[in-house]
């Protein structure tokens, strides 16, 4: 019968005393620091045996010092990664698109004065004419973006007629009113705007966009009047193709939008002398991510003369309407 050697049970327990040892000090934030250094060859570290055998008796947080910095910065940078940018998260989705389209009536009010000939009589709107009441006109603009890239079109329609008694003799072409003859006036106006602009801004990355913008707008004008007692009128009629330079930019804030913006440029050659000068702020609401409302005041003031004759005109005024975004 083999008899058992009586110091294997001595180095038995002497192995496992060196062992709880090594787990007790191995949780200790600086020997578990040491324990990250390498171990020689054939021999297990002190940290993996603490990971693997008693996890709960330091944490990460604790065994490692700079961890916890460590730790909180991935979780911000995972909750960052989910919920998208922190700038994306200051602006809402609702104002971000490809597509804009807006139909918003025009509450104008016409203003300014034509002459028609050389011997013409600057004719006064308001006060020769009586056309001075705000006109519903129909307006409506696309929006096309493509990063910090639009392209818009515009397109408004002015058509107001009005009668009154002139209280000097006016002479329009080879039209001559006497004084306190009754006259009837017609005006008629369509404006086309093809513009181009680039923000410097980003909308998601700066909270806003703002930049220059380049277009060419299409003017069709009409004025006609006539004299009621005998029947025969005279018209003014002109179409002119005006470049424009001018400045764009929108702030969003939560579910609404501020825009404004502006646009003109002076231009003569030839028998040709005008500009053309506009402003417009807006306001949209956005609660849905494809429907919205939009309240603004437009002023739009045009100078044109274009041989003996010219006209000055100015519309001014509210707007209300509604915009789909895709």
């Amino acid at each position: 019968m083999k008899i058992p050697d009586p110091t294997c049970r001595y180095r038995r327990n002497g192995a496992l005393a060196v062992a709880a040892a090594i787990l007790v000090f191995s949780s200790a934030p600086g020997i578990a620091v040491a324990a990250d250094s390498p171990a020689p060859a054939g021999l297990f570290k002190p940290a993996v045996v603490t990971d693997a055998l008693i996890p709960d008796l330091a944490g990460p947080h604790d065994q490692f010092p700079g961890t916890r910095e460590q730790s909180a910065a991935e979780t911000g940078k995972a909750g960052s990664n989910a919920a998208g940018s922190p700038a994306s998260s200051r602006v809402s989705p609702n104002h971000d698109y490809t597509i804009n389209l807006r139909v918003v009536p025009w509450l104008a009010q016409p203003g300014g004065n034509a002459t028609l000939g050389s011997l013409g009589t600057d004719v006064e709107l308001h006060d020769d004419l009586g056309i001075d009441s705000y006109k519903i006109t129909p307006a409506g603009s696309a929006n096309l973006r493509f990063g910090r890239h639009d392209f818009w079109f515009d397109a408004l329609a002015v058509d107001i007629s009005a009668s009154d008694t002139v209280d000097r003799t006016i002479t329009f072409g080879s039209l001559t009113i006497p004084v306190s003859r009754g006259v009837r006036s017609e005006l008629d106006l369509q404006l086309y705007d093809l513009r181009y602009g680039y923000s410097f801004f980003d909308l998601q990355a700066d909270g806003f966009r703002l930049g220059p913008t380049l277009g060419i707008a299409y003017l069709d004008f009409d004025v006609k009047i006539t004299d009621q007692v005998t029947g025969t009128s005279n018209r003014l009629s002109e179409s002119f193709p005006i470049p424009r330079l001018g400045l764009q930019g929108s702030i969003p804030f939560g579910q609404f939008d501020l825009g404004a913006k502006f646009a003109g440029l002076y231009i003569g050659y030839g028998d040709f002398e005008g500009y053309t000068i506009e402003g417009d702020i807006s306001l949209a609401w956005r609660p849905l991510r494809n429907f919205g409302l939009v309240a603004g005041y437009r002023a739009i003031r045009t100078d044109i003369e274009y041989k003996n004759d010219n006209f000055n005109l100015t519309f001014q005024g509210p707007y209300l309407g509604a915009e789909l975004r895709f």
